[in-house]
């Protein structure tokens, strides 16, 4: 397969407008990336498909405008550290195992503000999106299904999620910023798996997260629902921090928890802003560990067997 590359000592960007299929099956960028740094790398604006079926490196980010053709990424990513971040419209398939390398420090898009009909779909083997190196943010506008696992690493950038997640397969999300859900997670197709690390803040604002596997929350969660009403559905559920409501008052949010396995609070629980219920469903375990000395909430009902590893009050 042919390789495509910026000229030795002279960097061009690459503007793609096709009405039919595109498909770049060597290498691009390979031995000089694509784009000069300054602007897009590369411009798509094809309403057909494009694909790349190698790897792609660029020397900055790419964008690709709303109504243009699916996206596909088959090979390993490499986007460079130029001036410009990554903003991708339409419909994006991340078809691995590949990993994505943002080095720019413009945030990544993924999906059309205000939501359109996007979607992100990751499937045939595991994704990382990796953009440690310059603390971009990753915003996904786009509803997405997780056909095989994905992990999204930031640093201190923030990620956030504006539409639906579904798929069988595990979501870990690395972040010492803010991890934002706005929208559910797994309410049609539940996921495998939920990981977010220790540091930062983790907001869920979907209303619900449901997995059957485990959901492990490294860092502080906050509940801001519009309908003031979240619910956790899994096997073993673990907040490694605290918990609070964030919907401006005490007494605002609801928190509902279904585990059959084991759910672990190593955290206080309202003490920043106090929950109106927090209500554990029977099946399996409570476990309060940590520093979880305090359950603040208007109505605290468990029906699980508790197992108290410190002085606790639930007040």
């Amino acid at each position: 397969a042919s390789t495509v590359d910026s000229g030795a000592g002279n960097a061009t960007d690459v503007v793609l407008s096709f009405t039919d299929a595109t498909t770049f099956e060597g290498a691009v960028g390979g031995t000089n990336a694509i784009g000069d740094g300054t602007g897009p790398a590369i411009i798509i604006g094809s309403t057909g498909t494009t694909t790349f079926e190698s790897t792609l490196a660029t020397a900055s980010g790419i964008t690709s405008a709303n109504g243009t053709g699916t996206l596909t990424f088959q090979g390993n990513v490499t986007l460079g550290n130029g001036d410009t971040g990554t903003t991708l419209e339409g419909n994006t398939v991340l078809d691995g195992p590949l990993t994505v390398t943002v080095n720019h420090g413009g945030a990544v898009q993924i999906g059309t503000t205000p939501l359109d009909t996007d979607t992100l779909t990751v499937t045939n083997g595991s994704v990382t999106i990796d953009a440690t190196a310059n603390d971009a943010s990753v915003t996904v506008n786009a509803a997405t299904t997780l056909n095989a696992d994905l992990t999204i690493s930031v640093d201190t950038g923030d990620i956030t999620f504006n539409d639906v997640i579904d798929g069988s397969n595990d979501l870990a999300l690395n972040s010492t910023g803010t991890t934002t859900f706005n929208a559910a997670v797994g309410g049609t197709t539940p996921l495998l798996t939920v990981t977010t690390d220790a540091g930062g803040t983790t907001a869920i604002n979907g209303g619900s997260v449901t997995t059957t596997g485990d959901q492990t929350y490294g860092d502080a969660v906050t509940l801001n629902s519009t309908t003031n009403a979240t619910t956790l559905t899994g096997n073993d559920i673990t907040f490694a921090s605290t918990l609070d409501g964030n919907g401006g008052a005490d007494n605002t949010e609801s928190l509902t928890i279904t585990a059959d396995g084991v759910t672990t609070f190593n955290g206080a629980v309202g003490g920043t802003e106090e929950l109106a219920t927090l209500l554990i469903n029977g099946g399996g375990t409570t476990v309060v560990d940590g520093t979880a000395s305090t359950f603040e909430a208007s109505t605290i009902t468990v029906d699980d067997d508790v197992t108290l590893n410190i002085s606790t009050s639930f007040d």
